[in-house]
């Protein structure tokens, strides 16, 4: 169906099992040398708890802190009445009432984040694949996340033979979760982003570039990943 159709496969060079991208996933990579990264060992397990801990958690912890920052607002309202109201300038009598509004719907359960396995999970539902590629002197570690996804691609995946054990028989609607069912309150993917790069520059310096200069670190012989294949760091 995948070649009837004409969809694209690429073949990731990290491995990791396949996942269904489109314009609503979101794309992360980290690219870090041993020496940069001493207090992390150099296993896929390490450093997804490395990420877990100090880059996504961190980033879906502030993501929930602001949904429940929206809080309903207690506000009042004149509306006509008797003379033993409030009296105004124009002579008008007015009595007043308490209501309740809200800037945005009320957010739904929250879900914790979680490392369950290998896979970053949100309320036991997975929300995207990731994949490392680890050589002699530093690793690659990316992530794609769901914050949408059309239900009909997930069809052309099947049910691996090989699973977590917490997915259990669980099909892909049931086992995974879209970010923007939970987060749209907050805005669009940029707003992920937003939250990530919060969270990134505790640890970090983040330097923006334009897609002209990210293209040149990908495509330079001298770098990116051009010199991650050709030299294995």
């Amino acid at each position: 169906r995948v070649r009837e159709e004409g969809v694209l496969v690429l073949k990731r060079f990290s491995g990791g099992g396949t996942v269904v991208l489109d314009h609503s996933s979101l794309w992360t990579t980290f690219i870090g040398r041993n020496h940069h990264f001493p207090h992390v060992p150099s296993y896929p397990r390490d450093i997804m708890k490395w990420t877990a801990d100090v880059i996504f958690g961190p980033a879906f912890q502030q993501m929930n802190q602001s949904l429940l920052s929206n809080k309903p607002q207690k506000r009042t309202l004149m509306v006509p009445g008797k003379s033993c109201g409030v009296e105004t300038g124009t002579g008008k009598a007015y009595t007043t009432k308490n209501i309740t509004t809200a800037t945005t719907t009320s957010p739904p359960q929250l879900p914790k984040f979680e490392l369950v396995e290998n896979d970053y999970v949100l309320g036991g539902r997975k929300m995207g694949g990731n994949a490392q590629s680890i050589v002699k002197n530093g690793w690659l570690h990316h992530t794609s996340f769901l914050w949408d996804y059309d239900d009909q691609h997930m069809q052309y995946l099947t049910l691996p033979p090989k699973r977590p054990e917490y997915r259990g028989n669980r099909s892909h609607d049931q086992f995974l979760v879209k970010l923007r069912e939970l987060y749209s309150p907050l805005g669009d993917k940029h707003a992920f982003f937003q939250h990530l790069r919060a969270s990134s520059e505790q640890s970090f310096q983040i330097q923006p570039v334009s897609l002209k200069d990210a293209m040149q670190i990908v495509n330079t012989e001298l770098g990116g990943f051009q010199n991650w294949f050709e030299t294995k760091c």
